[in-house]
């Protein structure tokens, strides 16, 4: 994702807090809200950051977003302010542990059997691809 100018402010200020906790909770409940849309979820709300400069610590961000999406901000206040979607965020956390995803974005690839690493953090395309086609190959 290229970095906007609003970001590049926010960062040069050092007055805004980067923590993936409360961003975590968000999209737990917006994927529950919005199924079979993970992807498209988690990418507006790296957006709302990274290219926009929105706190995504700031309630203010997930308005927008509910807005844009026409879900209730009600509804996903009450949820994201539960103890129920911080539990579910840890455990996601957790799991990716577990995978062994260190940095993010990450793919993973499910062949049934196993679970493969394809990328850990920032992956260019082509190596990308290279690490999918091994993967395919893979066998225990």
């Amino acid at each position: 994702m290229k970095v906007g100018q609003p970001f590049i402010d926010v960062l040069k200020a050092g007055t805004q807090i980067q923590n993936s906790l409360i961003p975590a909770i968000a999209l737990c409940v917006f994927k529950e809200m919005l199924p079979g849309k993970d992807v498209m979820i988690a990418h507006r709300i790296q957006s709302a950051q990274f290219v926009h400069g929105l706190d995504l610590h700031l309630e203010e961000t997930y308005k927008i977003l509910c807005k844009e999406w026409g879900i209730s901000f009600d509804d996903f206040s009450s949820r994201f302010h539960s103890e129920e979607y911080k539990t579910k965020a840890e455990e996601e956390f957790e799991m990716a542990s577990v995978w062994g995803i260190r940095g993010f974005p990450a793919v993973i690839l499910n062949r049934g059997d196993m679970l493969l690493a394809i990328s850990n953090g920032y992956t260019d395309l082509t190596s990308l691809e290279d690490n999918f086609s091994r993967a395919e190959k893979y066998t225990t």
